[in-house]
C-alpha cells in the first residue's frame, strides 16, 4: 500500500508546479476568436530577455500567438518544453509564435534551460520574481507549465492547454 502511495504522489506532483500556489483553474474550453473587450483581451506585456534585450508584445507579428508561462525549476514545465519545440517547428512558418514567461529567479538558471531545452523562438522574457512576477500575478497564473493562445489582436482564444489539445487547435487554426 505504501509504494502505491508514493507512485500516486510521485505521477501528482508531475502535473503542474503549484508548489507555492495551491489553486490550479481548470483549462477554458477553445473558442473561436471573440470580439476584443478587456475582459477577454491580453494586456501588454513586455519584459527582458536572458540577455538584456526588450521585448514587447505587441512587437511580436503572427497570426496566432502563445503565451507560455513556464519555470526551468518545473519538472513538467521541462516536460512539456519538447512539445512546444515541435509545435514551434511545424506551424511557426504557417503563422505561429511563441512568448515564453518564465517565473525563474535565477537569469543563469532560466538561460541554461532555454539553451539546454532548444526552445529556438525569440521570444523569452523574465522579470525574474518567481511567483511574484508582475505577470504572474496579472493574469492569475496559480500553476505553471500555463499557457494562452490569443490571435493576432491579444484576444484570448484558448488556455491552459495540454500538447495533444494545443497540436489539434493549431493544426485547425493554420492547416
Amino acid at each position: 500500500m505504501n509504494s502505491n502511495l508514493v507512485a500516486l504522489l510521485f505521477i501528482f506532483s508531475l502535473t503542474s508546479c503549484n508548489i507555492e500556489k495551491k489553486k490550479a483553474e481548470a483549462p477554458l474550453e477553445v473558442k473561436a476568436p471573440i470580439e476584443s473587450s478587456p475582459s477577454k483581451k491580453f494586456i501588454e506585456i513586455q519584459g527582458l530577455n536572458p540577455d538584456g534585450d526588450s521585448i514587447r508584445f505587441t512587437d511580436i507579428k503572427s497570426k496566432y500567438i502563445l503565451v507560455e508561462f513556464w519555470a526551468s525549476w518545473c519538472p513538467p514545465c521541462r516536460q512539456f518544453n519538447p512539445h512546444l519545440v515541435k509545435l514551434y517547428k511545424l506551424y511557426q512558418p504557417r503563422g505561429l509564435e511563441i512568448l515564453s514567461i518564465s517565473l525563474d529567479h535565477e537569469n543563469e538558471k532560466w538561460n541554461h534551460a532555454i539553451n539546454k531545452d532548444g526552445l529556438i523562438w525569440p521570444y523569452h522574457i523574465s522579470d525574474l520574481g518567481g511567483w511574484e512576477s508582475k505577470w504572474a500575478l496579472k493574469y492569475g497564473i496559480e500553476s505553471i507549465p500555463s499557457n494562452f493562445l490569443l490571435d493576432s489582436l491579444g484576444n484570448v482564444i484558448a488556455s491552459n492547454m495540454s500538447h495533444e489539445q494545443m497540436a489539434k487547435t493549431l493544426s485547425t487554426l493554420l492547416e
